[in-house]
Parts: C-alpha cells; sequence; structure tokens
C-alpha cells in the first residue's frame, strides 16, 4: 500500500493526482501480477516501509498512466458514493495521454508491504481452494475464544473465496455441486 503524488514536470509542477486528497485511501498494488503501470513496481522494489521518494519518468515509461488513473478516481468515486461511479472522460488525463513531451514526477510514501496470501484477489483458485478449510478452522477457533469479529470474518473470507471458486464452474456438474455441498457450512457459521 502506497500514497501516491503525480506531478507534471511542466512550468506550473501541475498535481494531477493525489490519493491523499481524493479520497479512496492508499492505493494498493499487487506485485509481479502484470499491473498496468510497471515502472511503479519498479520504483516501489526500490523503496523501504516509510520512506518517501519523488521519481522523475520520461513519458515513454508511463504510457498507460491515464488508464490507471482513470480507473483508480473511479474507484475512489464509487466509494464516496457508495455506488459504482459512471465512467468519466477527464480532460487532465487526455492532455497528458496525448503529451509525449513532458515527463511525469511520482512522489510514493511506501506505507505496507502485504504478502499475497493477505490479499484475496491475489491468489490463484487452488489457493483459494486451499485456504477454505484453514480459514473455516480458524474462524471456529476464534468464535469459541468469544472473538466473534475476527470469526465473522474468517467465515466470510471463505465464503467469498468458495463463491470465487463456484463462478468458475459450471453449474450442476460435480465439481459444482461438491463446492456447493462445502459452502454450506460456512453459510451457517456465518449466520450464528
Amino acid at each position: 500500500k502506497f500514497h501516491f503524488r503525480t506531478i507534471l514536470k511542466d512550468v506550473k509542477n501541475t498535481v494531477v493526482d493525489d490519493s491523499r486528497t481524493v479520497g479512496g485511501g492508499p492505493f494498493e498494488l499487487i506485485y509481479g501480477r502484470d499491473f498496468a503501470l510497471p515502472i511503479w513496481e519498479k520504483l516501489i522494489e526500490t523503496m523501504r516501509i516509510g520512506e518517501i521518494s519523488r521519481f522523475t519518468c520520461h513519458p515513454k515509461h508511463v504510457p498507460t498512466y491515464f488508464i490507471v488513473s482513470s480507473a483508480w478516481r473511479r474507484e475512489c468515486e464509487s466509494i464516496r458514493l457508495g455506488k459504482e461511479a459512471p465512467e468519466r472522460t477527464h480532460t487532465d488525463l487526455e492532455k497528458m495521454r496525448k503529451d509525449r513531451k513532458t515527463h511525469v514526477a511520482f512522489e510514493i510514501e511506501l506505507l505496507e508491504v502485504l504478502q499475497p496470501e493477505e490479499h484475496g484477489y491475489a491468489l490463484t483458485l487452488d489457493d483459494k481452494d486451499e485456504a477454505i478449510g484453514t480459514l473455516r478452522e480458524l474462524g471456529k477457533t476464534a468464535y469459541a475464544a468469544k472473538r466473534f469479529d475476527e470469526a465473522l470474518e474468517r467465515f466470510d473470507l471463505a465464503l467469498k473465496y468458495s463463491y470465487d471458486l463456484l463462478d468458475k464452474e459450471v453449474m450442476g456438474s460435480e465439481r459444482w455441486d461438491k463446492l456447493s455441498d462445502r459452502q454450506l457450512p460456512l453459510l451457517l457459521n456465518v449466520a450464528r
């Protein structure tokens, strides 16, 4: 997780984006998962937690920034609205996309490095399949210790992984039926 500011190296040093002021919280990037802006992986790889650094990049290294920024802005707006925000055209990003001369600076503050298993969307389907049983057992242990919020969190995550697996199967297939049967105890755990 990191905060970032994107600054055009024009006469005004125009700030294009600032994760602290937009309201979506820190940006999360899953390292090694073919992120749309590979230069950010390279930059963050050189940093330590708590470090704030500024990197200036040639436009050829940020050709997809406008896509990343547009998606990020939409996500932040969705969070603020509490529902999915409509797609918008951002004139500042369009100018940036067309301008192949102005360098771009990224000011990055690295806040936290999470392991892939801490992010469900970074796990493979096999990883999720394997994690469901473990999460259920952790949830049962937390429930027995009267740590109900923790138990619910574990059961919810196991249930989410279960739905992710079901989404990839053909309804009514043997594998789908097996996954569906495995889901019932999780639903009951959440219902407690």
